[in-house]
């Protein structure tokens, strides 16, 4: 495949793209559920998936690490248990926030799975969600305050008072390769609020953006991602790293996380923006404040000017034009001077590209789903995180006029490029 088409089908039509999991330090389940982990000296349990009741996510054996849906199924249908009294947001904002959530994840696996030109052995993303009165035929169950338990999920769940959130598969059909269950989100008010997180904001659930994050991380679970540090999710100032530091979604303590960071007011601020970047690629923009000597002196940069910004905006005109680079005087600042543009060079051949299967299916030869090969084994991967490494394109420096030819590598959530000094050396332009 041509190169530029090749960096265009990744992050030129990107679009942004990322679960949450319950109270890790104290949850005590038979089964660990998502994000659950054994008090201290107590190894984690298992247990064999046998289409019975499963935590989806941890470390467990057989199906259990399987997706609740795959593209068979075409219509997830979900109910909504609430108590007005112990749950802050109301059933309707709930309802709206966790159509919101699977919009996000089915979103993700069309973005990442239209980047493939060969079919996928697991399709997923083909689905709709409807929201339905809970009277048996729903597909998940979304349990929104304590009281809303039932018996025999208070027993499973041991001690639900020290989970902030939880998925749990309660059936799997291993034909159809299709889930049901329940996702618990713990009260925020009243006698059994959750209490677990120091620090935490009060009434979390009143802030939309709070428990939409939650809910990305429980659903996430629910298609079966695993806790995960890859450097995706929430971004938020820190006076470390160059002043940035990166949250992924799918962390394990995420949830926990988001609970105490927007306590701030300049957290609570970012968090209303609402902007949750891709989860299995990268967003369309990236920006560094970290610049090294050389990339100053061949952009031209001028005292004021401390940070650069990567866009990958432009579509294919058949120039070959990809991104462009701007300079700007802080993080976030909107005020923007172009001083590069990078072009793709239609004849370059040498590019590398890796995939990192983050989903599998555990089959057996019941399954009537996956069209696979003969002697396939039961282990199949699903969608993932790639890297895309090109080192023929080249990069014109508009401030001095002139082009050189750069390495790029295209990462989760970074972006890096490099280029050859006067000496020969190799040095960044932009991380």
């Amino acid at each position: 495949m041509d190169m530029t088409k090749l960096l265009l089908l990744n992050i030129l039509t990107s679009a942004a793209l990322g679960l949450s999991a319950c109270q890790r330090s104290t949850g005590t389940n038979p089964v660990p559920a998502p994000g659950t982990t054994p008090p201290p000296g107590q190894a984690p349990s298992q247990t064999h998936a046998d289409g019975g009741w499963i935590g989806s996510g941890g470390e467990l054996i057989g199906d259990g690490h399987n997706p609740w849906f795959l593209s068979n199924t075409e219509e997830i249908r979900y109910c909504i248990k609430h108590d007005p009294n112990s749950f802050s947001a109301s059933q309707a904002n709930t309802a709206k926030l966790i159509d919101k959530a699977f919009t996000y994840w089915i979103t993700e696996f069309n973005r990442i799975s239209s980047f493939f030109p060969q079919p996928s052995y697991v399709p997923m993303g083909k689905h709709r969600t409807k929201h339905i009165p809970c009277d048996g035929s729903e597909d998940v169950t979304f349990i929104a305050g304590y009281s809303k338990l039932d018996e025999q999920q208070r027993v499973f769940l041991k001690r639900p008072k020290s989970l902030l959130a939880v998925a749990v598969r309660t059936h799997y059909d291993p034909v159809q390769l299709r889930g049901r269950g329940f996702v618990f989100v713990a009260s925020d008010i009243g006698p059994d609020a959750y209490t677990e997180t120091t620090s935490q904001v009060p009434q979390p659930w009143s802030r939309a953006a709070i428990l939409y994050r939650v809910l990305l991380h429980e659903i996430g679970h629910v298609f079966g991602i695993p806790h995960t540090d890859a450097d995706n999710g929430v971004y938020y100032n820190s006076e470390t790293n160059n002043g940035t530091y990166i949250w992924s979604i799918m962390k394990e303590d995420y949830p926990e996380i988001i609970l105490t960071i927007y306590s701030s007011a300049k957290l609570h601020e970012l968090a209303e923006k609402d902007v949750v970047p891709p989860f299995f690629g990268f967003s369309e923009s990236h920006e560094s404040c970290n610049l090294s000597s050389f990339a100053r002196s061949l952009l031209n940069l001028s005292e004021s000017q401390k940070c650069l910004k990567l866009k990958t905006t432009y579509k294919d005109k058949g120039d070959g034009k990809m991104a462009e680079i701007f300079a700007k005087t802080a993080a976030g600042e909107s005020t923007e001077t172009l001083v590069a543009i990078i072009e793709g060079n239609k004849e370059a051949k040498t590019a590398t590209f890796r995939m990192t299967s983050i989903i599998n299916v555990r089959t057996t030869s019941q399954q009537t789903v996956l069209k696979l090969p003969p002697h396939y084994p039961s282990n199949v991967p699903g969608p993932g995180f790639f890297t895309v490494e090109i080192n023929s394109n080249e990069i014109t420096i508009v401030a001095k006029n002139k082009k050189l030819p750069i390495l790029m590598r295209i990462e989760p959530q970074r972006i890096i490029i490099q280029a050859p000094d006067e000496k020969g050396i190799v040095s960044t332009i932009l991380d």
